[in-house]
């Protein structure tokens, strides 16, 4: 899943980053409303953690934001402020649910299992044990590098992937070059139907989209 958690308590929004990596998540930080904007503008994401005040910001004036997009993220205000008052301006904006300051990083985890990504829509699923897609009912053995990428799409479906965000989910810190995510990427295809072909999208310059039937 992409999260983006945007909070200025950088002992926090650290805490959160390494919890949600763990559980292998993709996380992007911004620490200003400015910074949460320019990675909106950049790409899309399954979940926003929001800090209510950002500094002098008021962190809930990105969400006028959020209504350009097709594609927006649902969205968790954190909040030392959990007032009456607070809670209706929130709802207004379509505040998913609530976090009041202090918690642990571990109470992302309920809020997670609620938006666990409903992949019936998608004739692939992964086995618990081992590099295997499940197709069809088909067992379909992959690489690490394979089964990887397409965890990533499937857990993002429907969602716009950039080639930098597959790039660092898939080698992690290290440097590889980009045309060996394309080998990998190409490989999958060929192991897999011309189902899953169809489905994944190339957006030019920007990425991918794993489009599942409605």
């Amino acid at each position: 899943m992409k999260i983006l958690v945007v909070e200025d308590d950088k002992e926090l929004s650290s805490e959160l980053r390494e919890h949600l990596g763990f559980k292998k998540h993709f996380v992007e930080v911004a620490s200003t409303l400015r910074e949460a904007s320019e990675l909106l503008d950049k790409s899309s994401f399954n979940l926003m953690l929001l800090d209510y005040k950002l500094g002098l910001e008021d962190g809930l004036k990105i969400l006028n934001k959020l209504k350009c997009y097709t594609q927006t993220p649902v969205v968790v205000l954190m909040t030392s402020f959990a007032t009456k008052e607070v809670a209706i301006r929130a709802l207004n904006y379509g505040v998913f649910k609530f976090l009041e300051k202090p918690f642990l990083p571990q109470s992302i985890d309920d809020i997670l299992d609620e938006m666990e990504v409903d992949r019936s829509s998608s004739k692939i699923n992964l086995a618990p044990h081992g590099h295997v897609a499940i197709e069809d009912g088909k067992e379909v053995e992959l690489t690490e590098l394979e089964y990887k990428i397409l965890s990533f799409l499937l857990e993002n479906q429907n969602q716009l992937v950039t080639k930098s965000e597959l790039h660092r989910y898939v080698y992690s810190s290290e440097i590889k070059a980009r045309n060996a995510l394309n080998t990998h990427l190409s490989n999958l295809k060929n192991k897999l139907s011309d189902d899953f072909t169809r489905q994944l999208k190339t957006i030019r310059s920007k990425g991918y989209i794993f489009e599942t039937d409605t």
